[in-house]
């Protein structure tokens, strides 16, 4: 069954589309929380949403974000769960975080191995002219 707010709106034998039931502009952001829970964005970002979490019952919160659950998603004072249908991020909140702030990020793999790489490619193109530099310089 699609979480609260969902429903399929297509499907075959292979695949299933998960549409809104109602339009939601926040894109990346919390799409609903169990338990009556309320939830505070703070901010939303492409890469990261930051969030609290109140609720009047002492009892665990899921709550479902409108993010696809590819690899690279981690969260901090909470638990991210299975990908619901195995397409939406969600995550349990213990009592304990409630009014917490709670960060969902996103890192892409391999994102700061990347960027590391560029990092050494651009070092050892400048070494090579330098030393290309300082061997012109002692021909002349």
């Amino acid at each position: 069954n699609p979480p609260a707010g969902w429903h399929i709106s297509k499907q075959n034998k292979d695949n299933y589309v998960l549409s809104r039931d109602t339009p939601f502009n926040e894109v990346g952001s919390v799409t609903g929380a169990s338990n009556g829970a309320n939830v505070q964005v703070i901010s939303n970002t492409d890469r990261k949403l930051t969030f609290k979490v109140t609720s009047d019952k002492q009892t665990d919160v899921q709550v479902v974000f409108s993010r696809l659950a590819w690899p690279g998603y981690s969260i901090d004072n909470a638990k991210l769960n299975r990908p619901i249908k195995d397409m939406l991020v969600n995550a349990t909140i213990k009592p304990n975080q409630f009014g917490k702030t709670i960060t969902l990020s996103f890192d892409p793999p391999f994102y700061a191995t990347g960027k590391i790489l560029v990092g050494l490619t651009i070092l050892i193109v400048l070494i090579v002219v330098v030393v290309d530099v300082i061997k012109y310089k002692r021909r002349t």
